[in-house]
């Protein structure tokens, strides 16, 4: 009867996020500051994660836009520990070709230098958003914060654009 009644109580007594730093990306994985907890969800052949924030009144989104799959970034990380003497690929062009295209559509846009990313900040009138390019060039994501009731989210952007990093195996 005490297994019965804890097995009950228990998931009453936990919560249900602990932790406010959430994992997002399928290919590539980042960490990022969200007080909702994010969902994936498919629309269109198109992944993205979503949450509301009630107590902020604050619709969270990102958007990945993948270029390289698992098996692609596995061919090319071999190749770059086979061959990483004899030949050298700069992929700081593609992430420009990448960062100036976004650039383009959003014409309000900031670049930011923060953790080793280099992000693109635009400030809109019913939203907010940035976007980054992975590292190893297999994704780009793309957040936004839409404020209901003409919140102002400057502060939510910054701070969730300072706490965006890779996330790290740990063993």
């Amino acid at each position: 009867m005490r297994i019965l009644i804890l097995t009950f109580l228990l998931p009453l007594w936990s919560t249900g996020q602990s932790d406010l730093l959430q994992t997002f990306g399928t290919v590539s994985h980042y960490e990022i500051f969200c007080p909702c907890k994010l969902l994936k969800y498919y629309e269109d052949g198109e992944m993205f994660y979503n949450c509301y924030d009630n107590s902020n009144d604050v619709q969270f989104t990102i958007k990945e836009f993948k270029y390289l799959d698992g098996l692609d970034l596995l061919i090319k990380k071999l190749d770059k520990n086979i061959y990483q003497n004899k030949r050298h690929v700069d992929n700081s062009n593609k992430e420009t070709v990448l960062i100036d295209d976004y650039l383009s559509k959003n014409p309000r846009g900031v670049i930011i230098h923060l953790n080793g990313l280099k992000f693109v900040k635009v400030i809109n009138d019913f939203e907010n958003k940035f976007f980054f390019v992975d590292k190893n060039l297999a994704a780009s994501f793309e957040i936004v914060l839409e404020p209901y009731r003409g919140n102002d989210l400057g502060e939510w952007l910054d701070k969730t654009i300072e706490s965006v990093k890779p996330k790290k195996i740990k063993f």
